[in-house]
């Protein structure tokens, strides 16, 4: 439809007079003005936002991280670089793109955390069961002499399911001695965690394992006094103590 000229000097012809001396020409000014006022308040508060989320991965990485070194253990975040060079101002025109960039990066940074923290044992086979013997030496509970305890023993009743405290491979899943029924499970970097005097198996050889995984049920198989998980820690066949990895997972429980 034909646009009336009228109409046009109506909005925009400077002879014309709106509330008092203020033109029309003057009035489509001052809207330009507030209308990029309210775009660059808009942009400003949603960068903020995004400043907070990148904050809040940054953050987070920096938790998880110090967490798993606590129990011995090396998360590269990919964060430390050597780096300089003069300094530029920045472009403020590109503020929001380098907001949303930086915020991009954060959270891959966080991915790759995630990814490394599901092979590492920090999370607890049996949450919520009472701890009966701890790492390191102990009075034997057969024999009655002192003996090393190279794993954590928690009670439980027989058919609890004892899931998995890592993603990896299982590599032995059957008898294996005075463990009884056992499960071993390979998570790379020379990493394996052992489920022994279990009542039932419920993996095989081979299988891959994700974090969580119900990997038997607990029992008293093998050189065992009672129905009770038996779980150790190796690296490179060598016992650690698995509370300090449970500890380490309690701290970054929620974030990941």
């Amino acid at each position: 439809p034909a646009i009336d000229s009228g109409l046009l000097g109506g909005l925009f012809g400077k002879d014309q007079q709106q509330d008092g001396n203020e033109t029309a020409a003057d009035r489509a000014d001052r809207l330009f003005v507030e209308i990029n006022q309210s775009l660059r308040s808009i942009e400003s508060t949603q960068v903020a936002r995004i400043a907070a989320l990148t904050e809040n991965a940054y953050k987070t990485v920096d938790t998880v991280a110090d967490a798993v070194r606590s129990a011995g253990l090396t998360l590269d975040v990919g964060g430390e670089r050597a780096s300089g060079g003069p300094l530029i101002s920045a472009d403020p025109t590109r503020r929001f793109d380098d907001q949303v960039a930086e915020l991009d990066s954060a959270l891959e940074r966080l991915d790759k955390v995630r990814s490394k923290v599901s092979v590492m044992p920090v999370a607890n086979p049996l949450p919520g069961q009472a701890l009966t013997s701890s790492f390191g030496n102990r009075r034997d509970p057969i024999l009655g002499t002192m003996a090393f305890h190279s794993g954590m023993d928690f009670r439980a009743p027989t058919g609890q399911p004892v899931r998995a405290s890592a993603a990896g491979t299982v590599v032995k899943a059957g008898w294996n001695g005075g463990y009884g029924q056992m499960v071993e499970i390979d998570h790379g970097h020379g990493l394996t965690t052992r489920y022994a005097h279990m009542s039932a198996i419920a993996v095989h050889d081979g299988q891959k394992i994700q974090p969580g995984d119900v990997v038997g049920k607990v029992g008293s198989t093998g050189r065992s006094t009672g129905p009770h998980l038996h779980y150790e820690i190796r690296r490179n066949g060598d016992a650690l103590d698995p509370l300090t990895f449970i500890k380490a997972g309690r701290k970054i429980s929620g974030l990941l």
